[in-house]
């Protein structure tokens, strides 16, 4: 949650980093760190700042729309792997 929680701050900012992946990802004492940004897009992103009611467990994938934003939900569909 923490993660997707920071991606969407980054999108909130207008980016989309363009190559998430685990190894993006640093955490020191219990802070998350995204690296490599080499290759950002602008994104227009409305999504909310919490994604925690979208991803209970047992939960069906939900729709596109419903998520709010399509580039986490992909995220979190393929990238992440929450919904299997």
């Amino acid at each position: 949650i923490r993660i997707l929680d920071s991606l969407g701050e980054l999108h909130k900012c207008g980016l989309h980093h363009g190559d998430f992946a685990e190894r993006n990802v640093l955490m020191n004492d219990n802070n998350i760190r995204l690296i490599d940004f080499d290759q950002p897009v602008y994104h227009d992103c409305d999504c909310e700042t919490t994604f925690q009611f979208r991803l209970e467990v047992g939960k069906q994938i939900p729709d596109v729309t419903e998520f709010g934003c399509p580039s986490l939900w992909e995220i979190c569909r393929s990238d992440m792997g929450i919904w299997g």
